[in-house]
């Protein structure tokens, strides 16, 4: 199997709410870091050019980030309160089923790099998330 991974990387804050108890219930702010990974099996033969995928393919994925999450508050769409003062501030947010966690932002992520960068020879195996430099959570397939 081939494996090829891009790394992205974006601004933005985020809260737990559900009565989490710990100190991410405050809107705080991370510079995440994304790893997107990209299989083909060794069955397949790499394109014409001997790539997986050519970097330059992620680009795609990059511009959907620095769109729709970059510089965001990413907020579960239950928080209504805090999404009702994010509107009125005129405040860019990117509402989320459940809490807006890493957990829930690497599927997010990866669901739209299956759209952006799947093709007939190679699929995303993988997104990676950390949103600090000792914690990060993965989804795959």
């Amino acid at each position: 199997m081939y494996l090829v991974t891009k790394e992205l990387k974006f601004e933005s804050a985020h809260r737990l709410i559900y009565n989490y108890p710990g100190k991410c219930r405050a809107n705080h702010g991370h510079s995440w870091v994304v790893f997107v990974t990209i299989k083909l099996e060794e069955r397949r033969r790499l394109n014409k050019y001997g790539f997986v995928k050519d970097f330059g393919d992620f680009k795609l994925l990059k511009d959907w980030i620095d769109t729709m999450l970059d510089h965001s508050t990413i907020v579960s769409e239950d928080d209504t309160s805090f999404i009702a003062w994010l509107e009125k501030e005129q405040q860019k947010y990117f509402p989320v089923k459940g809490n807006p966690t890493s957990e829930n932002l690497s599927r997010i992520i990866y669901e739209k790099a299956e759209e952006l960068l799947n093709d007939d020879c190679c699929a995303v195996s993988e997104v990676r998330i950390k949103e600090t430099c000792t914690s990060e959570a993965v989804y795959s397939t």
